[in-house]
């Protein structure tokens, strides 16, 4: 915490803008990104493998934080200034940044995470403390899982808590969800001319949609920026045919993912009139996202894992973006941390239906 006397220094030796923006927050821009995988079926199918150092048991009886980042002190004023990734452009200056974390699971149950829970219920985890810093504070595990290794190789803080550091916190659960489309037959189906529809049948609209079909050597890909809850979209397979598979699926979607005003994360903050956080309470956490895109790199990563299961597999595979209002409702989010940063939150959240007949 930071004197009331050193405040009062900055009164006295400071322009006013720079005084401004000492009593304004620094961001913590909080990047969440997971996939769900269904199978032909449209039931969920087992995701990626795990590194074997992710915990599957809650924390031992009597392990809790020193204290918990809800409870640090509110904001007076007064002051001198799926994998989750964290980064931010300022105050590690000053010491590590404190983050509360709880994730739920409305539709399963929680089947590994890390670093360890002070929290665990099947369908809630909670991390009361985590600090966040440039360098790892406990030796990182060994690890030979490719996707593991490539993440560490981010940018992004560093998240530790008791014994444990991680370049991202993780959370995987057990799902009772079912894809959100149907592939039905349209009414102008014939041969050479094979009309289909896409349906969605749930509650909210999925975005950025890929059709991709393989059949012999030829390669069709049908995209949908957007399919409203219950509404249909129509394509004729042969309209679609791509001879450049990546620029027609892999940089469409990159394009769709990527923030393109801030395709990295910043170096520095500056604050203008209108967008300085004052005030805050750390025991309210963030709950709402601002938004889906992420830094390039982060996408790229997806991409890299992900790309074969999305583009690549025999026969017919959809992939589509769900709603930030489907992901609150299936795993409901909430990030605290102290009154000198505040959370810029991004949720996104993909989902690949493998193995799809075409009726």
């Amino acid at each position: 915490m930071r004197a009331i006397l050193f405040a009062l220094a900055l009164v006295l030796a400071l322009p006013s803008a720079v005084l401004a923006e000492s009593w304004c927050a620094y961001p913590l821009w909080t990047h969440e990104w997971g996939v769900q995988a269904f199978d032909a079926r449209g039931a969920p199918r087992a995701p990626v493998g795990l590194a074997p150092y992710f915990h599957r048991s809650g924390p031992a009886p009597g392990s809790a934080p020193p204290f918990r980042a809800r409870d640090l002190p509110a904001d007076s004023g007064m002051r001198a200034l799926p994998v989750l990734h964290f980064y931010s452009a300022g105050t590690l200056t000053s010491g590590p940044i404190p983050v509360g974390i709880e994730v739920g699971f409305r539709r399963g149950e929680a089947l590994a995470w890390y670093p360890q829970v002070d929290v665990f219920r099947p369908t809630r985890l909670g991390w009361e403390l985590l600090e966040l810093t440039p360098a790892p504070r406990h030796r990182p595990a060994g690890t030979r899982t490719p996707w593991v290794r490539a993440l560490r190789d981010f940018d992004a803080l560093w998240a530790n808590g008791r014994g444990e550091s991680e370049r991202f916190v993780f959370y995987e659960a057990r799902t009772r969800e079912r894809v959100a489309l149907a592939v039905e037959r349209g009414d102008r189906h014939r041969p050479g001319h094979r009309h289909y529809v896409l349906h969605n049948r749930g509650a909210q609209a999925v975005h950025d949609v890929v059709v991709t079909h393989r059949e012999g050597g030829r390669v069709f890909v049908f995209v949908a920026p957007t399919i409203p809850a219950g509404r249909r979209a129509g394509f004729v397979l042969e309209e679609h045919a791509a001879p450049d598979l990546a620029a027609a699926q892999r940089g469409w979607l990159r394009a769709r993912l990527v923030d393109p005003a801030e395709g990295a994360p910043p170096r520095e903050y500056r604050w203008h009139a209108n967008d300085c956080v004052m005030m805050r309470d750390p025991a309210v956490p963030v709950t709402q996202a601002e938004g889906h895109r992420l830094f390039a790199h982060e996408v790229d990563a997806i991409l890299d894992v992900w790309g074969a299961a999305f583009f690549d597999a025999p026969g017919t595979t959809v992939v589509y973006r769900e709603d930030a209002a489907y992901l609150d409702d299936v795993m409901p989010l909430g990030v605290y941390t102290d009154m000198y940063n505040f959370v810029k939150l991004r949720r996104l959240g993909l989902a690949v239906w493998t193995g799809v007949t075409l009726p």
